[in-house]
């Protein structure tokens, strides 16, 4: 009666055991992705009180686009003035579902990041990163009218 007992346990305890280590394995990969995040990119907060942000800013940004609905596809804009909290470029929007178009735009420092407001239900809302290796990073949200739909999503593009 007593091995009977042993063998339960042993079977009761084993996967217990493994899934609590599964768990603080799985806690602990979690926590590393997190903090790996964080070192290799730094918030840059952009506000028009801080003048050496244009610099930093102006020039040609390289990317993609990546939809909601899983679309996604190239992004290219370039910076050409920055004055106070003002912004001003050109870009292109490659690979939608109406062709590759082109667009001009005025944005604005607001809520520490850039937002780039277009026709009626489109805009951009991005963040500026400064990445360790060296280099800039724009990451953020969209919204843009497709045929059928307003679409969302994410672009990250890198300044080239």
């Amino acid at each position: 009666m007593l091995s009977a007992e042993r063998e339960i346990q042993n079977v009761e305890g084993r996967p217990r055991r493994r899934s609590k280590e599964f768990a603080v394995n799985a806690i602990t990969l979690l926590a590393l992705f997190a903090f790996a995040a964080c070192a290799t990119a730094r918030l840059i907060p952009l506000s028009p009180d801080r003048p050496e942000l244009s610099e930093k800013l102006r020039g040609e940004w390289k990317g993609e686009w990546y939809g909601d609905n899983r679309s996604r596809g190239r992004f290219e804009f370039k910076v050409t003035a920055v004055e106070g909290g003002s912004v001003w470029g050109n870009g292109t929007w490659y690979d939608t579902e109406v062709g590759s178009p082109s667009f001009t735009f005025r944005g604005e420092f607001r809520d520490g990041g850039l937002w780039i407001p277009r026709e009626t239900s489109r805009w951009f809302n991005l963040k500026l990163y400064e990445l360790d290796g060296g280099g800039y990073e724009l990451r953020g949200r969209y919204s843009a009218s497709g045929l059928r739909a307003v679409v969302e999503g994410d672009i990250a593009v890198s300044k080239k």
